[in-house]
């Protein structure tokens, strides 16, 4: 199922057979680095089972693919979390190596934002991001997102940033069809 489009991207609900695309990503050590965990294909189609048990609540990970070529180039949405003992909506990307440095997480996680608070009463959509990952930060910040502060989980410290709801666009410039 569709969730979105952008003016260079779909972004649809993540299938079984998307697991070799996934292993693209997920199985890349450099794509992963910051994830704590890289996949082997069994562990792929685990994950894929666990993303999809969030559909019903118009939530989840999502595969980002180029609308002209339908190639599958990265994972993006938002999910309900717990942070700091509060309900969240937290946003997610993470691309193949060979999207990167074209712009294409940025523009698919502005339209997840959009899609975001369209779909949920959240006062606010965060990013929960390792601390050392400069190029995230980055792209979290040409989202629109703002730094808050730092959290350590399991050991790790990440920088909170958040996306408020007043601060959004409407309507979102990149977002063509939201579901």
């Amino acid at each position: 199922m569709e969730i979105l489009t952008t003016h260079r991207l779909r972004v649809r609900q993540i299938q079984p057979s998307d697991a070799s695309v996934l292993m693209s990503i997920l199985g890349d050590p450099t794509v992963m680095k910051y994830f704590g965990a890289v996949f082997d294909e069994r562990g792929v189609q685990l994950w894929i089972e666990n993303v999809r048990r969030e559909y019903p609540f118009r939530t989840g990970l999502w595969l980002a693919e180029h609308r002209q070529t339908g190639e599958g180039l990265g994972i993006v949405g938002v999910s309900a979390i717990e942070l700091e003992g509060t309900a969240e909506l937290e946003l997610h990307a993470a691309f193949a190596k060979a999207a990167w440095g074209k712009g294409y997480a940025v523009e698919a996680a502005k339209a997840c934002v959009a899609y975001g608070f369209r779909t949920k009463k959240v006062r606010r959509i965060v990013g929960v991001i390792r601390v050392d990952n400069r190029a995230t930060r980055k792209a979290a910040e040409r989202v629109g997102l703002s730094y808050s502060h730092e959290v350590v989980e399991n050991g790790a410290p990440y920088a909170i940033y958040t996306y408020a709801r007043e601060r959004l666009p409407h309507p979102h410039p990149n977002a063509s069809h939201v579901a």
